[in-house]
């Protein structure tokens, strides 16, 4: 795919190093954490959202509803990932879920 396509399809853009949203990400909180990391650390952050919500049921980390969680769900979602993958693996989900559900809790 080329890098215009790429570009255009972007969540998150830098322009003259600042970095922002496209607007109907603005209030996704998952979009909101990302744009707040570095660019090295962004892509691995993403990839451990994507691997949450494709857990519970969704397509990828744009769609899941990540206001709509509660303790609850967050303990579920942890339970299968400490069924499923390695502690350092669960370890860095937990990390993004805070990082999103801290986003959320301050928009």
């Amino acid at each position: 795919m080329g890098g215009r396509k790429m570009a255009e399809r972007a969540i998150i853009r830098v322009a003259g190093g600042a970095v922002e949203l496209r607007a109907e990400q603005k209030a996704n909180p998952a979009s909101v954490y990302l744009a707040s990391l570095a660019p090295v650390g962004r892509r691995g952050m993403a990839v451990a959202l994507d691997r949450v919500a494709r857990l519970c049921g969704f397509h990828g980390w744009q769609d899941m509803p990540w206001t709509q969680l509660r303790f609850e769900h967050v303990q579920a979602i942890v339970t299968k990932l400490a069924e499923d993958y390695a502690p350092a693996t669960v370890n860095h989900g937990l990390a993004a879920m805070r990082g999103v559900l801290k986003a959320a809790w301050q928009m």
